[in-house]
């Protein structure tokens, strides 16, 4: 199944009129883009914005691993001595869900 959207089609728009044209001359000539940034404009990152910034030039890095810590857990399971604090489980789930966007 294919799905396509077509918008408007550019050619159909109708040309700049006299006025525009002279306005776009009085300002240099240039175009000018709808939505592009002005020169003056600038970005600054919020303290979640610097984090997923710093979060994604480290994303292709590997993770800290510690295999004996896999180990006891493994081992633990096996056995049948690992138990789940959910005390934790619950505190982290509820801390982490703070930081969830509204």
């Amino acid at each position: 199944m294919s799905n396509k959207i077509e918008g408007p089609r550019l050619a159909s728009l109708p040309p700049p009129s006299t006025a525009e044209a002279a306005d776009r001359k009085a300002r240099g000539g240039t175009e000018e883009r709808v939505g592009a940034p002005a020169p003056a404009d600038s970005v600054r990152l919020t303290g979640a914005g610097s984090e997923i910034a710093a979060v994604s030039r480290t994303a292709g890095e590997a993770a800290p691993f510690d295999s004996a810590r896999v180990d006891r857990v493994r081992a633990a399971i096996a056995d049948g001595t690992f138990r789940v604090d959910t005390r934790l489980v619950a505190d982290r789930l509820l801390a982490s869900e703070k930081d969830l966007p509204r």
